[in-house]
């Protein structure tokens, strides 16, 4: 699991890390260097959306507007 999505987990899981195969995906952006690993079956929470974010300029718009906002009140 790509390190960014992981937001929780529980600690009696066994907690690993893997280097990814490649190293140039990685040196342009596209992919992590490294992964989480999780084995166990205790809870585990992750997001589901990327760092992408969204496509339409719309909802760009809007997200970095509340992200400035958020920012300036300081969370």
């Amino acid at each position: 699991m790509e390190q960014h999505l992981v937001m929780g987990f529980d600690s009696r899981l066994q907690v690993g890390v893997n280097r990814t195969e490649v190293f140039w995906p990685y040196l342009w952006g596209r992919t992590p260097l490294v992964d989480d690993e999780f084995s166990g079956s205790h809870p585990l929470f992750w997001q589901k959306a990327s760092t992408d974010g969204p496509r339409n300029p719309i909802a760009k718009a809007f997200d970095a507007f509340f992200s400035a906002f958020g920012k300036l009140l300081g969370f």
